[in-house]
């Protein structure tokens, strides 16, 4: 593993998703402060743009592995469609930039709240303590140490026989889904893992790195997804909060406490987490399914204070449950539930029917491969 394919699956992992989100994120006259506010934006930015970037690839793969056609030709068509994902991404972005400007030199008594600026006499904060310092090294002291274990205990399990052989043979035979990866003879279409095909995605990152599949799996994509999905959690933490937000580095504690000492039983969620996000399931319950219940919180506290809801949210859980379709074919119903729950709860208890509509439009993809699944199974 060269010091070349490590820049370029960095670049894969973390800059192109940034580039490809950044433009929804920074939308609009508020240039994404009222909700994608501050130093947040570029968690957002990520998230939005690596789920709308699976969300494409989970359409390109499923409609070429039905096709039967090579492995190539997903890598040319995703290649495409990303360049023009971040290219409008970039375009929307530049002029999201050039109009908060505009704002921000407006002349005195011009109205500024749109841009989310901070009034003048807004209190400032109150510096750290030497103890929030302290827990705030841990914090990161954790997560260094963490990313190395992950690193340099990574083993070979029993799903691996599966998600990395499925990835080295699509990469070298160009074939998609044709062969059984534990015996390696011909086979047909399964939907179960076909339909949801995470390790094609994998066989793609590792060739556009020039790095090879054991490698991204075992080194690069924990490593990467660890530091990604702390991110998130930082992020819900930062909203659950409120007003106490000083407080989120003892969160961050709590929580890396709890995946560090998740062995207390066979299989937790922690040490799924910890141990195999490598794989799509995990993934998904470690990513995916957080990430949709920040949003359903998020939604239902714009109704509870009666303030209008972000379109972006919506947005936001349409790609989830597309990247969720990718990540595993429970994926169709995990993600499709606490959605349902809460458009639901929130019919009955806010009395907002209109809400109903947007919240069954953004589980389209997962109800589109749930029938695809139940029609081909």
């Amino acid at each position: 593993m060269s010091i070349i394919s490590v820049i370029l699956a960095l670049l894969n992992l973390i800059l192109l998703p940034i580039i490809a989100g950044c433009g929804i994120v920074c939308a609009g006259k508020d240039f994404g402060r009222k909700t994608f506010g501050g130093k947040r934006k570029i968690i957002f930015s990520w998230l939005f743009g690596q789920l709308i970037l699976w969300c494409v690839f989970q359409f390109i793969s499923v409609y070429d592995i039905l096709k039967e056609h090579s492995f190539y030709d997903i890598e040319k068509k995703y290649l495409i469609a990303t360049g023009i994902i971040c290219a409008i991404s970039l375009a929307v972005f530049a002029i999201s930039f050039i109009r908060s400007r505009k704002a921000l030199t407006a002349p005195a008594g011009h109205e500024t709240t749109e841009t989310g600026n901070t009034p003048s006499n807004a209190p400032a904060s109150e510096p750290l303590k030497p103890w929030e310092y302290i827990i705030i090294a841990i914090v990161i002291l954790g997560l260094i140490v963490q990313v190395v274990l992950q690193i340099v205990l990574a083993y070979m399990e029993v799903d691996d026989s599966y998600y990395v052989s499925m990835a080295t043979t699509s990469v070298d035979s160009l074939k998609l889904y044709v062969n059984i990866p534990y015996t390696g003879v011909s086979t047909t279409f399964e939907p179960r893992h076909g339909l949801a095909p995470f390790p094609i995605w994998l066989a793609f990152i590792s060739n556009i790195s020039k790095m090879k599949t054991v490698s991204m799996a075992h080194v690069m994509l924990p490593a990467v997804f660890l530091l990604i999905t702390y991110a998130v959690y930082a992020l819900f933490g930062y909203i659950l909060l409120g007003e106490k937000k000083r407080y989120l580095p003892i969160f961050m504690l709590f929580t890396e406490l709890l995946v560090t000492f998740s062995f207390y039983s066979y299989m937790t969620p922690e040490k799924f987490f910890i141990t195999r996000l490598r794989e799509g399931t995990a993934t998904l319950a470690s990513l995916i399914l957080p990430g949709i219940i920040m949003c359903l919180y998020l939604i239902l506290k714009s109704l509870k204070e009666d303030k209008k809801t972000d379109l972006r949210l919506y947005f936001l859980l349409l790609f989830l449950n597309g990247a969720g379709c990718l990540c595993s074919t429970m994926g169709a119903l995990l993600c499709v539930v606490p959605i349902g729950v809460c458009a639901i709860f929130a019919c009955i208890i806010f009395k907002r029917w209109r809400h109903l509509i947007p919240m069954v439009m953004t589980c389209l993809p997962s109800l589109i491969f749930a029938f695809m699944y139940l029609k081909l199974g």
